[in-house]
């Protein structure tokens, strides 16, 4: 048995040797654009790089992983070619360091300097498709060319294609290295969020910043698994393009596991944006509406964005497109919710009953027990108080941009009401709608009189037209031997004129539809 396993090893390290072996003009021919400015490098360290690639490939023939990737990191700090760090992430993963191999792979696929043949291809669709251990994501930032180590190990040189993935929990060493010094980071991010690393090379002064992360649910009905592999990466990667952290579902729910059973509810997703201390929730559904209609193959998307501190939707975008669009369509509507929610105004209300712990709801949706305060969008909103051995009570109130709103309400003894219905079957969302009022009623009057009167003055200036013409000085009409001829003058033209324009006048004016308004209004959608 040993001697089959210790074959079966060999042969995975005599497929990565015949890889190394075969790329190492690759390695050569194409160096990573690492900025001449800092780190200098010239023909002789191009050949060392090749040289070194080679012995590293001896020691792989030995079994001698560790020699290898420290052949290997003298080979990228030669020669930084993307391809090494292919080489670099193989490695990690015959160490088991799975998340290492995994950042490294990631960043050699999406360099553009990188030209992976199919072999290469193959073995990198085969590790990025295990599942990546739990990851923080830290973005370097300094000057152009200078060596990224993580804990010591070589990972790359900036521009990084891609932001590093590092172990949650840990305190990570991330340093720059230029030629006449290093300068270190101690970094430390959570699973799930993003963080920004500024190096500053002449001052080295380091600066960590941790952005806003929104928690991401998934949603697919009908969607094959390469699609929805997809579709995650494009969404994480929409949210890393507005500056914001994932936190995907499983990472979340391990602050609130009691939540599990129903995040298919707004109150449910906003407890675990708030628990999980995060700035939104963004939720993805997709639908092969294909499977439905036996039609073409086609996906629509929805995208909701919740604001945690309103408990309530704060943009929302919708799209079908053919599943090979969908992907990059996300982060386009990713960017539209996010920048519909930045320009959602919001109020605070205050409400106080006598009693207290009144309940009051919004349609279906329970808000909570008085006392009560709360953040929520600018609008107008009616609301309703129930408490056991009291009369239900209902209230209006306006909550208006950056102001609180106050609202007091007595309740009287009486008959209680039958509870409203159950909140799990109802979604409710405050979306802005535009309510376009009626045209006021004087419209209407005045419009109409200027039809009317417009008709009449175009019948008597065409009559005073026609009349006119009918007897000219050049063709008299002759009546029992006499013979005369009207002239209206400018008469006919003038009233068929001023006819004319308040006929148009009065049309404007009924045509014109009313005033709009933006309000926010709350809608109840019945889930099936």
């Amino acid at each position: 048995m040993r001697s089959l396993r210790r074959s079966g090893r060999w042969g995975i390290v005599s497929t990565l040797l015949l890889t190394l072996i075969g790329s190492v003009p690759a390695v050569v021919a194409k160096p990573r654009n690492t900025g001449p400015q800092i780190h200098k490098r010239s023909l002789q360290d191009q050949e060392a790089s090749t040289q070194l690639v080679k012995d590293a490939a001896k020691a792989l023939a030995e079994q001698n992983l560790v020699e290898a990737q420290r052949l290997l990191t003298e080979a990228y700090l030669k020669w930084p070619s993307p391809t090494i760090l292919y080489h670099l992430g193989v490695v990690a993963a015959k160490e088991g360091r799975l998340l290492d191999a995994h950042d490294l792979l990631r960043r050699y696929e999406s360099d553009p300097a990188s030209t992976p043949d199919p072999a290469m291809g193959a073995e990198i669709q085969r590790l990025l498709s295990k599942q990546r251990p739990p990851s923080g994501k830290v973005l370097v930032l300094g000057d152009d060319g200078a060596i990224v180590r993580v804990d010591g190990r070589v990972v790359g040189s900036l521009p990084l294609v891609q932001p590093l993935l590092v172990s949650p929990g840990d305190s990570h060493i991330i340093s720059l290295e230029f030629p006449e010094q290093q300068v270190p980071a101690q970094v430390n991010v959570s699973a799930g969020r993003f963080a920004e690393l500024r190096i500053n090379r002449a001052t080295r002064s380091t600066l960590l910043t941790v952005l806003p992360a929104y928690v991401v649910l998934t949603e697919y009905s009908d969607v094959p698994q390469p699609s929805t592999i997809k579709l995650d990466e494009a969404i994480e990667l929409g949210v890393q393009g507005e500056k914001k952290s994932v936190l995907k579902r499983e990472i979340a729910l391990k602050s609130a596991p009691e939540l599990a059973s129903c995040l298919d509810q707004i109150d449910c997703q906003a407890k675990l944006a708030e628990k999980t201390e995060v700035d939104g929730l963004i939720r993805l559904s997709v639908e092969n509406t294909a499977a439905k209609t036996g039609g073409a193959p086609s996906y629509k998307l929805t995208l909701q964005l919740l604001d945690p501190t309103v408990g309530a939707i704060a943009g929302q975008a919708s799209r079908e497109l053919p599943p090979e669009r969908a992907a990059t369509a996300i982060p386009e509507m990713l960017s539209q919710i996010i920048g519909d929610a930045s320009l959602r105004r919001r109020g605070t209300i205050n409400i106080r009953t006598i009693p207290e712990g009144v309940e009051v709801y919004a349609g279906a949706r329970l808000l909570g027990k008085t006392p009560l305060s709360r953040a929520t969008w600018v609008g107008r909103y009616e609301l309703s108080f129930r408490k056991p051995g009291f009369a239900p009570e209902i209230a209006n109130t306006e909550v208006t941009d950056g102001k609180t709103s106050e609202l007091e309400v007595s309740l009287k003894p009486g008959v209680t009401l039958p509870p409203p219905p159950p909140p799990s079957k109802f979604d409710i969302q405050f979306m802005p709608r535009t309510i376009q009022h009626p045209r006021p009623f004087w419209r209407w009057l005045v419009g109409g009189s200027a039809i009317a009167t417009g008709i009449v003055l175009l019948g008597f200036g065409a009559s005073a037209v026609s009349a006119s013409s009918a007897c000219s000085a050049s063709m008299p009409c002759t009546v029992d031997g006499k013979t005369y001829y009207r002239d209206t003058g400018s008469l006919g033209p003038g009233l068929a004129i001023i006819g004319t324009f308040a006929l148009l006048g009065g049309g404007a004016l009924i045509a014109i539809p009313g005033r709009k308004e933006q309000s926010d209004l709350f809608t109840i959608l019945y889930k099936r």
